[in-house]
């Protein structure tokens, strides 16, 4: 009798971990979607030009990617509840101030201190479960875990887009309070039921050098890519950005090497599924991430569809639909060897569907990209879900939360990559694209590179101001091309997106394999 009772006491332990874990990851995802689709609000309030609307992203992503590792390793010491708590209790603030923020720094500061706490709740919600469920039981626990994640990230654009268009983007904000603080309570309750150990008896010395290192290198290289165009590739400023970030990479690396505790063992990288994993993860992290950016700005642009911000939140529901009911039912389904074929095919809807979108123009209705949306949406719900399993199979428990560290490390890198590349994608097509248009016009204005740079990367307030100092007919013309640039930039991007995702399937038939090879000590 007593032994059943224990066995209850464990299974509601772990549903009660699972849904505390699930409702804080839902909020660090749906957040990340749902303001996308109110960027161009944001955007608008803020009168921001397109290096600081990037910026609105790219400072979250940023303290995410550089800390995320970071968090996983100190969970495996200090204790995963405590840190999650910490990532809980700092994004459930940053949120809070947010709400009410009133100018661009104060957005782009409490931005990054939202990431700071994403990266914690990230790394330990995936390494808590991983922990306290039974090893059978597991596959299934990430997979509902990695729904609900999915979920957010499909419901996100219609939440922001009705919060923006009905009440204030600022809202979103304060929706993520609101759902923390049952998160708050709900760990609350494990810790007086004693359900998760403190851990505090595993003491190791801690890599703080490593973890500044590792910071300082992604923040280097992130800056120096993002604003290489804008400040120029061969500023003293971006060229000391890189040799930063480069520096400070073989350093890591050394210093890994040599040490007892190090940030990140190297030699889990000798797993080739491992490996696979976060190769595919950064993939899924890059076009995830760049598809939902880009897709918002382009069904809102008054050059494409111009459609509300409610309206875009509804316009990418058949990429959420499938992310989730595949990422839903498919691992319950799936035997763990057949995981790498999923993945693989993921992989390949998501370039054939990028591909797609690639052709798309100012005069697309929205019956001609609604059905490759879902051939989108089909490749994220095949590959978001199972990527994460096939990383952490082979790991030992000692490991979970510097691998879960890892891989979403790999998430958020990708991100930054996919918004960052897109970025210097769209720049360069915009760039050349007025340079051309100016060079064509029967009166060459004066300063000719300001202009140029107004019109293709300014604000909707410089460009305003830049076609002021045109004629009638010379910025009549100069509309036009700007109607174009949003078909050309647009298409570029996704093709490029369509390209690394091409790549990811290549990596993830190469490198997984069918059956797992037991635990890597």
């Amino acid at each position: 009798m007593a032994a059943r009772k224990t066995s209850v006491q464990k299974l509601e332990g772990t549903i009660l971990v699972l849904v505390t874990a699930c409702v804080a990851s839902f909020v660090v995802a749906y957040n990340n979607t749902a303001l996308m689709t109110a960027l161009p609000a944001v955007k608008s309030d803020f009168d921001m030009d397109a290096v600081t609307l990037q910026w609105v992203m790219n400072s979250y992503l940023l303290a995410a990617a550089s800390l995320v590792v970071v968090m996983g390793r100190f969970s495996d010491i200090f204790g995963k509840m405590r840190l999650f708590l910490f990532g809980v209790i700092v994004f459930a603030i940053s949120s809070f101030v947010l709400t009410f923020s009133e100018n661009t720094l104060m957005m782009l500061a409490f931005r990054f201190l939202q990431g700071i706490g994403a990266s914690s709740v990230f790394s330990n919600s995936a390494a808590l479960i991983n922990v306290t469920t039974p090893e059978k039981e597991r596959p299934v626990a990430i997979g509902i875990w990695a729904a609900v994640i999915t979920f957010g990230l499909g419901v996100g654009p219609l939440m922001g887009g009705f919060f923006t268009e009905v009440f204030s983007w600022r809202l979103i904000f304060a929706t993520d309070v609101i759902l923390l603080l049952i998160s708050l309570f709900l760990a609350w309750r494990l810790g007086k039921l004693g359900i998760v150990k403190p851990e505090a008896e595993k003491r190791e010395s801690v890599d703080y050098f490593g973890a500044v290192v590792l910071t300082l290198t992604l923040a280097s290289l992130v800056y120096a890519v993002s604003h290489g165009k804008t400040s120029g590739w061969t500023s003293p400023t971006i060229l000391a950005a890189f040799a930063v970030g480069f520096a400070g990479a073989v350093v890591f690396y050394i210093a890994e090497h040599r040490i007892k505790s190090p940030l990140v063992h190297f030699g889990l990288f000798e797993c080739r599924p491992y490996v696979g994993a976060t190769i595919a993860m950064f993939v899924v992290g890059y076009t995830l991430f760049g598809c939902f950016f880009f897709f918002n700005l382009f069904l809102q642009s008054p050059a494409s569809l111009h459609l509300s911000a409610i309206y875009a939140g509804l316009a990418v529901l058949p990429i959420s639909i499938p992310m989730l009911l595949i990422s839903v039912l498919l691992p319950k389904r799936l035997e763990r060897h057949h995981f790498r074929w999923a993945i693989a095919t993921g992989m390949l809807a998501l370039a054939v569907g990028l591909g797609l979108m690639s052709l798309t123009g100012n005069q697309t209705t929205y019956a001609g990209i609604w059905w490759k949306f879902a051939i989108i949406g089909c490749g994220f719900g095949l590959t978001f879900p199972l990527v994460p399993t096939v990383g952490l199979r082979d790991l030992a428990d000692h490991h979970a939360g510097q691998g879960s560290g890892v891989i979403n490390t790999c998430l958020f890198i990708g991100a930054i990559s996919g918004v960052v590349g897109g970025g210097l994608i769209t720049a360069d097509v915009a760039h050349e694209m007025m340079a051309n248009a100016i060079s064509a016009l029967p009166d060459k204005p004066t300063a000719p590179v300001e202009l140029i740079h107004q019109l293709a990367h300014g604000s909707a307030g410089d460009v305003k101001t830049a076609l002021a100092k045109f004629s009638s007919s010379d910025a009549a013309q100069l509309k036009s091309t700007l109607a174009d640039l949003e078909d050309d930039t647009f298409d570029a991007v996704m093709l490029s997106m369509a390209v690394v995702s091409a790549i990811g399937m290549i990596a993830s038939i190469t490198l997984m394999r069918d059956r797992p090879m037991g635990s890597i000590a």
